[in-house]
């Protein structure tokens, strides 16, 4: 198991960079891969512990199809989220403000904490970043 922390200062409000975790349309802005896009009609969530995020990556290039399900934990609206993206894999997202916005702090445990994965998840915050 391996972990790591990542952090960003967003130009927006603790409620809006919320949203990014609780709303379809702003987290198909952020939650991508190389090659593919999650559409905003394509996700589900159910924002509650124990709930869920449901979506599907579709590639930019071919008609392939990603579904996914990326699991709830605590949910303290505005301050902190926990996503379980996969087996043995746990991601706290906590905010605070901040007089620029919002600094988000990404704690990622689990497996997949190769540089490869470090700069998948960077990506997918930049994305955010350009999105607020």
């Amino acid at each position: 198991m391996g972990h790591y922390i990542l952090r960003r200062t967003l130009s927006a409000p603790k409620e809006r960079v919320y949203d990014f975790f609780v709303d379809p349309v702003a987290f198909s802005h952020w939650f991508v891969v190389p090659g593919f896009t999650t559409p905003a009609d394509r996700v589900r969530i159910d924002s509650r512990p124990g709930g869920e995020i449901r979506a599907v990556m579709v590639s930019d290039a071919d008609t392939t199809q990603v579904p996914f399900v990326v699991g709830f934990g605590d949910l303290d609206p505005m301050e902190k989220v926990v996503l379980y993206p996969g087996e043995d894999e746990r991601v706290t997202i906590t905010l605070t403000e901040i007089p620029e916005g919002t600094e988000l702090a990404y704690l990622y445990e689990g497996p997949a904490a190769g540089p490869a994965d470090v700069a998948a998840a960077d990506a997918m915050l930049d994305r955010m970043a350009e999105h607020t």
